[in-house]
């Protein structure tokens, strides 16, 4: 890795970023009567391929309890459902429902509007550039 000014300040300020985006999800979640958990959730998910909840503990760093009780609440409001693995019936996957994916698209409609304040400061070109390296580092995931 070439040298960089990555400091202390600018992991701060990655984390202060972060925290902003995961607040503005859980806002946007509670105007639809969804937990903070529920939403970033709904927001993982999508309909061509589908989670298993063992993926879900882990992407969400989670006791499986927990996923457990998201899902249920979910499911409850009929925007997602389980259903067996065809491969292996005891792994269990979760799959988005249409009520879910358009509360998911009402949600990400908002955000992206609420992200016009946030990236103001970006020219075109570094706009750009910041989508190209946040698509890069998503598909990086360890």
């Amino acid at each position: 890795m070439p040298d960089t000014p990555i400091t202390d300040q600018f992991y701060l300020d990655l984390v202060g970023s972060f925290f902003n985006l995961k607040w503005q999800i859980m806002a946007e979640g509670l105007k639809h009567d969804l937990g903070g958990m529920q939403a970033l959730t709904l927001l993982m998910l999508n309909e061509l391929t589908p989670r298993s909840m063992k993926e879900l503990c882990n992407t969400l760093h989670c006791d499986a309890s927990n996923v457990t009780g998201i899902i249920d609440g979910l499911e409850q409001r009929g925007l997602v459902e389980r259903r067996n693995d065809p491969s292996d019936r005891r792994i269990k996957t979760l799959h988005i429902l249409p009520a879910g994916k358009e509360l998911q698209q009402q949600i990400l409609d908002q955000l992206v509007r609420g992200s016009k304040a946030f990236l103001a400061p970006l020219t075109d070109s570094e706009m750009t550039q910041f989508v190209s390296i946040v698509q890069k580092l998503a598909t990086n995931r360890p």
